[in-house]
């Protein structure tokens, strides 16, 4: 469930998404939704549908973490060792304060998927974009502020990709405005691209390279403590 939640909530809120498309053909022509339901309080439907099947994903979600009351997470310090694996991989990177911070990223990524898929890039780019920076500012300044991890090495990480997420999107502000303008610049255009691109590239260059550096340590950990029994 742990799993399922994490890969297909966003995708599943993605597909509610584009019920709200909306775009204006012409000039003096309102708005055409082709995918919303024809009859009155379509829209709300589709809210409302969302919304209901959301809440329920994420009550379920909320059953999967520890509590006091059914005993997995007594008062104090967790024994890790005594916690389904699931706790442990829900819990372990943050302090106790915060150990449901991974919701926040759940809420993240659909948020995310949602405005994408409700607000294409080819029919709303501006609010695509204004909305998006909104998700990654509110993402940004939670972690500047609470900074839940416990190792402060994480939340400085995560504070860098969501600062660098809005540097992306300032970016492609700027190619937008560049190219609706009369003085636009082809070669700034170009530069634009290649600083976005360079960015996104070498990001995911790095964290490839983290996460195989890290599974060949605990790989030759695991190997040291055999050759040690």
């Amino acid at each position: 469930m742990v799993v399922g939640i994490n890969c297909f909530l966003p995708e599943f809120v993605g597909h509610f998404g584009r019920y709200l498309v909306c775009y204006r053909l012409q000039e003096d022509q309102g708005l055409q939704c082709p995918q919303a339901p024809a009859f009155t309080g379509g829209f709300a439907l589709v809210f409302g549908c969302m919304l209901l099947c959301t809440g329920s994903v994420l009550y379920a979600w909320r059953g999967l973490y520890p509590s006091e009351d059914d005993g997995r997470h007594p008062s104090g310090s967790p024994d890790s060792a005594s916690q389904p694996v699931h706790v442990s991989y829900l819990t372990a990177p943050y302090r106790e304060t915060f150990a449901k911070w991974e919701t926040e990223r759940l809420l993240r990524k659909s948020c995310i998927t949602l405005l994408a898929a409700a607000l294409p890039i080819t029919a709303s780019p501006a609010l695509q974009l204004v909305s998006l920076a909104s998700v990654v500012l509110a993402s940004l300044v939670m972690y500047a502020l609470l900074l839940p991890y416990k190792d402060n090495r994480w939340n400085l990480a995560e504070v860098a990709l969501l600062t660098t997420c809005m540097v992306m999107i300032f970016a492609v502000f700027a190619l937008l405005a560049n190219d609706l303008h009369w003085g636009q610049s082809h070669v700034v255009q170009l530069l634009i691209i290649a600083f976005t691109t360079t960015l996104a590239v070498v990001i995911c260059m790095a964290l490839m390279f983290m996460t195989i550096r890290s599974l060949l340590h605990e790989h030759a950990a695991q190997a040291s403590a055999k050759k040690a029994t």
